[in-house]
């Protein structure tokens, strides 16, 4: 069996991947305001390319691997995000993204009075009221005779179980995901598993290890599939095969990936 990925490789892949995005992150799409799909994913690309440069950073301090793990699992439901909308309706499900922009913008406002803090003027409380009662019907929750707390709905892991039955990830990306996901929920929520790596500095440098590995490989997999994403909708919009060099080195590192020494397992 050949020998597992060394962290150094990883490095030298994201910083690759990193160098070669960084001016399809800095673009902005000029279309027409019909198009509400590239303007998301357009976000989702920004956010992702400066969490993943975080995850980069992280990387050179194996003692943040748990950091790097949680950062990676944020990019996994953005993932899970835009893929659901494109197996929904691209342009209908990125529309509803945008409009639970309002029923956040009304649900912190409330939360904010129960505090006791300040709230915007009553003119402004007016115009924001209008949105969100014309929004109502396509985001109330009648069983709980609330808003909803999500943009579609749904938890990440029931859009991963939609996904998934239609498989749109196949199964190499299911067990990474699905994965990553697992043990990223573990770092960002008190799980008994997860504190028993702190409790001696063996378990901590092992785990930290393993778990560095895991984030980073899982972050650039998501980082690939959200570029190429992006990529495949401006050529839509724009009829043009433009970023042909980004695409070229996305497929030369996740060639690179494609390989058994990338692959994620659990540490003993």
């Amino acid at each position: 069996m050949s020998e597992k990925i060394t962290i150094v490789e990883i490095k030298d892949l994201m910083d690759k991947l990193l160098k070669a995005t960084r001016s399809l992150a800095e673009t902005h799409p000029k279309v027409d305001k019909k198009y509400h799909y590239v303007r998301v994913i357009e976000g989702f690309y920004r956010r992702n390319h400066f969490t993943l440069l975080a995850i980069r950073y992280l990387a050179d301090a194996p003692a943040l691997a748990d950091s790097a793990g949680v950062l990676a699992r944020k990019m996994t439901e953005d993932v899970i995000s835009i893929e659901y909308m494109l197996l929904k309706g691209k342009e209908e499900m990125a529309k509803r993204f945008q409009d639970f922009f309002y029923i956040q913008a009304y649900q912190e406002i409330e939360h904010r009075k129960r505090l006791g803090y300040e709230i915007p003027s009553e003119e402004e409380l007016a115009k924001l009221m209008e949105r969100v009662e014309k929004l109502k019907p396509h985001f109330w929750h009648k069983k709980s005779n609330n808003f909803m707390h999500s943009w579609s709905g749904k938890s990440a892991e029931q859009m991963w179980v939609e996904l998934a039955k239609k498989k749109v990830f196949g199964k190499h990306d299911i067990h990474s995901v699905l994965l990553g996901y697992t043990y990223g929920s573990w770092k960002n929520h008190p799980n008994p598993v997860d504190v028993l790596t702190y409790m001696t500095n063996e378990l901590r440098n092992t785990f930290s290890d393993w778990a560095l590995k895991q984030a980073t490989i899982l972050s650039m997999m998501d980082y690939i599939r959200l570029t190429t994403r992006y990529i495949d909708e401006i050529r839509q919009i724009k009829q043009k095969n433009v970023y042909e060099d980004i695409n070229k080195v996305v497929k030369e590192v996740f060639g690179y990936m494609d390989d058994e020494r990338f692959a994620l397992e659990k540490t003993n």
